[in-house]
């Protein structure tokens, strides 16, 4: 009787500590490759008056290489497109035209190390990400300074290209690359998935892959978000070039704009192979500010998988 105690003991002891630690790993060989299909519908709602951006891509996902502590795996945009739908926005329009003839900087291949969890953990091709990136960069700058300069307005003088810069490079960090958004098909690999933000989670069986849903809100306050836009490079440079006196007027003005906050919720459902592989992703984001909701609702589905 004792030992059937101890054993049921030790038993529900590993099985609280699984839990714990519960987590998606995918059994990779190299030549193991994916494609994903990605759909997304973003409706921007303003004062009553809503547009609606169609957007769709496909990603690629290949294993290249087994190392000593991981992989080597290669994330390659195939193919990426975009359109306003419903409403008119003419500035809309033009910064999706731009980002179409642009389409060779934003169809890029990212090379990751992993763990052997699946991880992301560094960023071998950074520095051409990093030349293509700027480049993006450049013509975009180029994009709102013709805009600005056909409504009579000097862009150089409140947003200087170097602010901009520096700005948008934090945005395409490597850090960022390995951070990942909840919408890649690496996102969950490596993360311990046992309660927190992941509030289902059914393991694999022999017949079916894992099931994961994963809820998240944040709300900022008014104050929040101030604090966050004054540590940009360009709202920074741009208060220095004013008067002192000034700086209390504009935090109250901006302030004001800011109104209620912001309100920030994201569900995440990810369905698994019975291999670890990502089948499929559904993402629904929504953001609630003053006189001002984005909807967001990205889907992306295997559509063709070889591995051996």
């Amino acid at each position: 009787m004792k030992r059937v105690a101890l054993f049921l003991i030790s038993g529900l002891a590993a099985l609280a500590l699984w839990a714990q630690q519960a987590t998606i790993v995918p059994r990779w060989q190299v030549g193991d490759s994916l494609v994903y299909h990605k759909t997304m519908s973003t409706v921007i709602t303003r004062d009553g008056d809503s547009t609606r951006i169609e957007a769709q891509a496909d990603e690629a996902v290949t294993v290249l290489q087994r190392t000593a502590t991981g992989y080597v795996v290669a994330v390659n945009t195939l193919a990426s497109s975009s359109r306003v739908t419903e409403g008119h926005n003419a500035v809309a329009d033009t910064l999706l035209a731009l980002m179409s003839g642009n389409a060779a900087l934003l169809n890029l291949r990212v090379l990751y190390a992993t763990d052997s969890s699946g991880k992301p953990v560094e960023v071998l091709n950074w520095q051409p990400l990093q030349e293509a990136s700027r480049r993006m960069c450049d013509s975009l700058y180029n994009w709102i300074a013709a805009y600005a300069k056909s409504q009579s307005f000097d862009l150089e003088m409140v947003m200087p290209k170097q602010a901009f810069d520096s700005t948008l490079q934090a945005r395409v960090s490597k850090e960022r690359l390995l951070q990942l958004t909840a919408t890649s098909p690496l996102y969950l690999y490596g993360k311990n998935i046992a309660g927190g933000e992941y509030t289902v989670y059914k393991p694999a069986t022999q017949l079916e892959g894992a099931h994961v849903e994963r809820a998240l809100t944040a709300v900022q306050s008014a104050d929040d978000l101030l604090d966050e836009a004054m540590q940009t490079p360009m709202l920074k440079q741009l208060l220095a070039s004013m008067p002192a006196s000034m700086l209390p007027m504009i935090k109250e003005q901006l302030k004001a704009q800011l109104g209620q906050g912001r309100k920030k919720t994201d569900a995440t459902v990810y369905d698994c192979y019975v291999n670890g592989w990502i089948r499929k992703i559904a993402d629904s984001i929504t953001i609630a500010e003053t006189e001002s909701t984005t909807q967001a609702i990205t889907t992306s589905e295997c559509v063709y998988h070889s591995w051996k």
